[in-house]
């Protein structure tokens, strides 16, 4: 019996011991309508709904949403992801829901892993409205507009400030407040009656209007009603209106000049700029003044020892009045290259305008001056040369100059140098040489060393007669043959040159060791041109060059006054041969050769323009050419006038109504009176 039970004992721990170990099945516990779902939200609904642990929802949408949501877009569903593989939701009886109305039954399809068995369960849907919010108006509403113009106001311009959140549109406005001085406003093309209702419809038929008369900002008040309800205000909001000038750009205004030379600006040229672009006349400017990297923009500006005072920003430059818009004056201090300086300009109607003066300062080559000699052969310095450099400098004539010598190297700068052993003195750079009194600085010489060929640079600095200084570079090239024994000249096509006693004495003391006292000359070919003496215009000259004739260097008939005039329209190189006779009665032939190029010379002025735009000439212009050409200042002019089909010449113009007169050919215009040539301006047609 015992063995009995024992064996019994044995048989049931053994098959306890064999259910122990058969696998567990996960899926025989998974089951249908299972709480999947923690979270339910639509992209139209205002927030999630948390289900977690039930199967319904009542999602909620703004209260003027429409009637019908579709859940099928912009469903969002959570779900614990650990526990569930996927989740999806479906709606087999439709996924409209009427808010506010029924509820629909959604699907959700859901597995526990990715090849476990689909399990489902049923959800109720359900959609409702928020709670009602009374409609807001609040806010600024802001327009912006140029003169001249008018404002038309839409009707989103209040709606953008209205929340209906009750359902219920804008149905209205009143506009309080007062009108101000730079405009009104119009409500269907009258003045508008303010605090009078203006329906929805007027503002969305742009019936309110507002017409600008000038610049400036006002703020009006508008109250907003509902829809059928003109008593109860919903809001206010403010209405903004400003008004900017117009944005007015006038035409650049473009001087040129050279490094450290200064530029005066014209008053005309401003008050033209500003009559084009505004139809009015100028009153005042007001500059920016530029970088010190340029220059600087000066006021009553005389020279660099008296400079007046600096430009300032704050300060009105006017037309009629002082401080005068035709005193500022820019001076370039060493800079080469191109910039503009800005300006604000009013005209006496109060327009503003906004305008720009473009400077073109060139590099000044015209500070070199260049000689040429031969090996161990003297040059002398002449004071017309150094004059026509100061004068491009600094507006005036030269008083004197102090050079800095050159290395013995090269050579030595002598006074009064006659031979290596007679001389007055070796010059010093503290020593002042004149170009009209002594030390004279026609009597300063350079004597290369002996045997020395090559390019030598002396500086110098030089000093107007108004005390303005400049500084210089003197080239001087020594060449190793005989070369300078040929005078050069050169000039213009159609531009006649006058010979200098000073180049053929020159020629004459190195051929002989004496000084000139006549030359002969062989006449050129008239295909070249035409030798004359005392020679003004085609038609006026005392004789042509006889080859019989003798031309002095100290008196009648004076070499001086001989003149090669080029055949009209001819360039090219000519030589001409003559024969000169020393005081010591010692003769020699030389050489002139004249080059005439193909542009045209200093005499010709140049101006641009755009068209339709007047240009105001400059005196400072016609001087230079008049120093270039005589050696003196510029008294006045004459015009030969221009054909109408290019243009007109006036005197003091403002406008195409407003001048003093016309140029006329009999009228002499002044560089330093009046009638002014500064006030001389062409208006091209």
């Amino acid at each position: 019996m015992k063995q009995l039970i024992k064996r019994s004992l044995a048989i049931l721990l053994t098959l306890a011991l064999m259910i122990g170990t058969i696998p567990y099945n996960a899926s025989a516990a998974n089951a249908d309508n299972d709480y999947v779902l923690t979270s339910i939200s639509h992209a139209d609904t205002i927030a999630k709904v948390n289900v977690s642990g039930k199967f319904n929802a009542t999602l909620t949408v703004p209260y003027d949403y429409a009637k019908v949501i579709d859940l099928s877009n912009g469903l969002d569903i959570s779900y614990d992801k650990s526990t569930y593989y996927s989740a999806v939701a479906s709606f087999p009886d439709g996924a409209e829901a009427t808010v506010g109305g029924d509820a629909i039954s959604m699907l959700v399809t859901y597995q526990y892993t990715e090849t476990g068995d689909p399990f489902t369960s049923t959800y109720t849907i359900n959609v409702q409205r928020t709670e009602p919010i009374d409609p807001k108006f609040s806010g600024t509403i802001t327009k912006t507009t140029v003169l001249p113009s008018k404002i038309t106001f839409s009707a989103t311009d209040f709606t953008a400030k209205y929340k209906q959140n009750d359902g219920q549109p804008l149905g209205s406005i009143t506009i309080s407040g007062s009108n101000p001085s730079f405009g009104s406003l119009q409500l269907d093309g009258s003045d508008y009656v303010l605090e009078d209702q203006i329906s929805y419809a007027k503002l969305s038929a742009g019936k309110l209007t507002f017409t600008t008369t000038a610049s400036g900002t006002c703020d009006y008040r508008v109250d907003a009603y509902g829809e059928n309800d003109t008593s109860n205000i919903i809001g206010t909001a403010v209405l903004r209106i400003t008004v900017n000038q117009e944005v007015i750009n006038a035409a650049n205004i473009t001087y040129t000049t050279s490094v450290d030379t200064a530029i005066k600006f014209r008053a005309t040229d401003f008050s033209s700029v500003c009559t084009a672009a505004t139809g009015d006349t100028l009153s005042y400017v007001n500059y920016t003044p530029p970088s010190s990297t340029y220059g600087k923009l000066y006021y009553n500006y005389i020279s660099s020892t008296s400079p007046g005072t600096l430009v300032q920003t704050s300060t009105k430059y006017n037309v009629s009045a002082n401080p005068s818009l035709s005193d500022i004056t820019f001076v370039p201090y060493g800079y080469s290259g191109t910039f503009t300086i800005s300006y604000v300009g009013q005209t006496i109607g109060g327009k503003e305008f906004n305008g720009k003066v473009q400077i073109i300062v060139n590099a000044n080559t015209a500070a070199t001056i260049n000689y040429t000699t031969a090996k161990d052969d003297v040059i002398t310095f002449d004071s017309y040369d150094f004059n026509r450099v100061c004068n491009d400098k600094t507006g005036g004539n030269l008083s004197y100059v102090k050079f800095t010598p050159p290395s013995s190297t090269y050579g030595i700068l002598y006074y009064d140098y006659i031979s290596s052993s007679n001389y007055d003195s070796k010059v010093s750079s503290t020593a002042k040489y004149y170009r009209n009194s002594s030390p004279y600085l026609d009597d300063v010489t350079f004597v290369p060393k002996s045997g020395y060929s090559g390019t030598v640079t002396i500086t110098y600095i030089g000093y107007s007669t108004a005390a303005e200084s400049y500084t210089g570079t003197i080239k001087i090239t020594v060449v190793s043959d005989s070369s300078t024994t040929v005078i050069s000249y050169s000039t213009a096509k159609d531009e006649a040159i006058t010979f200098d006693s000073y180049d053929f004495n020159r020629v004459c003391n190195d051929k002989t060791g004496d000084n000139l006292s006549y030359v002969k000359f062989t006449p050129p070919s008239s295909t070249y041109g035409v030798l004359y003496y005392d020679y003004i215009s085609p038609s006026r000259y005392d004789s042509k060059v006889a080859s019989t004739a003798k031309y002095y260097r100290g008196s009648s008939p004076y070499l001086d006054d001989v003149t090669f005039v080029p055949k009209s329209g001819y360039s090219g190189t000519i030589t001409i041969t003559y024969t000169g006779y020393s005081t010591a009665a010692e003769s020699y032939t030389g050489k002139i050769k004249i080059t005439v190029s193909s542009t045209s010379s200093t005499t010709v002025i140049s101006y641009t323009t755009a068209r339709d735009e007047a240009i105001t000439f400059d005196s400072y212009d016609f001087n230079r050419v008049c120093n270039d050409k005589t050696g003196d200042n510029l008294s006045y002019v004459k015009f030969t006038l221009p054909s109408s089909t290019y243009g007109i010449l006036y005197y003091d113009y403002i406008s195409s109504s407003r001048y003093d007169s016309k140029v006329a050919s009999t009228t002499k215009y002044y560089r330093s009176s009046s009638p002014d040539l500064d006030d001389v301006t062409f208006v091209p047609k």
